[in-house]
């Protein structure tokens, strides 16, 4: 079957991901460190280069304050409520409460929590895999 770009051929033949979208877009854009497009008539600006990532969620968080969220709430609250897919005052006021945590003595602090708990998951993951 011929391939199409059609994004309503690709949802209706359900060809289309979030994943998938963003992994396409990821390998279209990688040499150039950005890019934007229209999803669902929303235009989206799309980010490979680390170090402007870094930029946008340190310094210009202020001017990306709404991001493509997914509305959630039954299916995972959990994901629904986590700061990634909050936007406008929610995203903001979550944000300013959630700063003071992660700083970078105190995330260092945590860093051996984190390299155990990664390896606790890995194994996990292995276990079940094998």
């Amino acid at each position: 079957m011929p391939k199409t770009s059609s994004l309503l051929y690709r949802v209706l033949t359900g060809d289309y991901t979030l994943y998938r979208a963003d992994t396409e877009m990821y390998n279209e854009l990688k040499s150039k460190g950005f890019g934007g497009y229209i999803e669902f008539g929303s235009p989206m600006f799309f980010v490979t280069d680390l170090e402007l990532l870094k930029r946008i969620y340190i310094k210009d968080f202020d001017h990306f304050v709404d991001r493509r969220s997914l509305q959630l709430e039954k299916q995972d609250p959990h994901f629904h409520f986590n700061l990634a897919n909050q936007t406008g005052e929610k995203w903001k006021n979550l944000r300013s409460r959630m700063s003071p945590t992660f700083t970078t003595g105190r995330i260092r602090r945590m860093f051996s929590i984190f390299d155990s708990s990664s390896k606790k998951m890995v194994k996990c993951l292995n276990d079940q895999l094998l």
